[in-house]
């Protein structure tokens, strides 16, 4: 079985081969039918298949938060829940919105995780990444579930009056991991809570 990206890329490779190959009398035919299978495997899943083969989007800081991802992205994997995030851009994809909102389209929960990005003028006050905030619009725009994890440091105007309305859990530099498995244990209710909702339709 492979992975939706993988499966694209082959067909993709095989959309140039037959395009390559003159001696292929139905050339058309066969590249429609690929383009159409391209088409149908891209569409948007419906709920049901984002509950049954549940994905969090970990939105965290390139240069601040990578350490902080891996935490997170081993506590996941070990509560059976795949991991995307908008860091894993190849060459083609050329519109980063795009890109990031496709890999956000399965997903049905987000963990946003707010480090420690730009200093302030106020003592010891920061603010996070700006694509962490992109990307947390963005997943309330598509109805994902949203958990922030945010440094203790972080100032409230950057956060607050935006998300406070979401699940929001603080850390410090001692206590991430405990924390992190608050975050975690919330994300696991809410798509517990999502089920019910689908088995309740």
């Amino acid at each position: 079985m492979y992975e939706p990206d993988e499966f694209l890329a082959k067909v993709n490779d095989k959309i140039k081969e037959i395009e390559a190959d003159s001696r292929v009398d139905d050339i058309k035919l066969r590249k429609d039918y690929l383009e159409l299978l391209k088409t149908r495997y891209t569409e948007e899943p419906s709920l049901k298949e984002r509950l049954e083969r549940p994905q969090v989007f970990v939105s965290y800081s390139e240069e601040t938060g990578k350490e902080y991802m891996k935490a997170a992205k081993t506590a996941l994997l070990q509560k059976k829940f795949k991991v995307k995030s908008g860091m894993e851009l190849d060459g083609t994809a050329r519109d980063v919105i795009k890109h990031i909102r496709s890999k956000m389209k399965p997903c049905c929960l987000f963990l946003g995780i707010l480090t420690q990005d730009v200093k302030l003028s106020e003592e010891r006050l920061y603010a996070p990444a700006a694509w962490v905030h992109i990307e947390t619009g963005m997943a309330l725009g598509l109805d994902l579930r949203v958990v922030l994890l945010y440094h203790e440091s972080i100032a409230d105007e950057w956060w607050k009056p935006i998300f406070d309305h979401k699940r929001q859990i603080k850390f410090t530099d001692k206590d991430f991991h405990v924390r992190l498995q608050y975050a975690v244990k919330e994300l696991a209710n809410e798509h517990a809570e999502l089920l019910k909702e689908l088995r309740g339709r």
